[in-house]
């Protein structure tokens, strides 16, 4: 069983709400207006790749990242709360998610603004650059059971077979005229005499 090693953000935002605020927050939404896009455009890669432009999104969490390391919050809140490694990561994530929901449309403009200068530098920058998405590797209920991935497929309807209706007054003649059938089943030892002349 998997357990969480990060705490709630209800319980980081109690004791470090006001000053994620003050410190975080603000600065960062008076420096968006006058952000440089050159610093959100993403380089090359050693074999050519382009990287995957920065949206709105991705520019607050950037910034917001940034803000809590340089203002020392991020170690604070680590320390506070004992989050080990990788959870710390998580962690400022669900913060940036948290405040970016509670954002207004008028406090997000400045970052869709700064992301369509980015997409501009983007596309001049490299103008025949197409996003490529990586393709999803198989899980192992779809490695191990492939009939799974034709599920979506309609299944055919075959028309069900009408069964001839039975004649209980014959099934009664026959029994008073040669026995109960299944009394062999029942015992065994019977006789064949005994069987037809019960």
């Amino acid at each position: 069983m998997h357990m969480r090693m990060r705490p709630p953000v209800k319980d980081v935002l109690e004791l470090f709400g006001p000053s994620i605020e003050k410190d975080v927050k603000k600065p960062i939404l008076e420096e968006c207006d006058s952000a440089d896009p050159e610093l959100y455009v993403n380089p090359t890669m050693k074999d050519g790749h382009v990287l995957r432009q920065l949206n709105c999104w991705m520019i607050f969490k950037k910034d917001f990242h940034k803000k809590m390391t340089d203002t020392g919050l991020y170690g604070e809140i680590c320390h506070a709360f004992n989050i080990p490694g990788k959870e710390r990561v998580h962690m400022v994530g669900e913060l940036v998610n948290e405040y970016w929901t509670r954002m207004t449309e008028l406090e997000r403009a400045p970052f869709k603004k700064l992301a369509d200068r980015v997409k501009e530098r983007m596309s001049s920058r490299f103008p025949n650059h197409r996003l490529r998405r990586k393709k999803r590797k198989p899980k192992l209920d779809e490695m191990f059971r492939p009939y799974l991935l034709r599920s979506d497929k309609k299944k055919k309807s075959h028309p069900k077979k009408q069964q001839t209706p039975v004649d209980h007054k014959m099934q009664d003649e026959n029994h008073y005229l040669f026995g109960d059938p299944y009394s062999a089943y029942v015992n065994p030892f019977i006789s064949v005499s005994e069987f037809f002349f019960v």
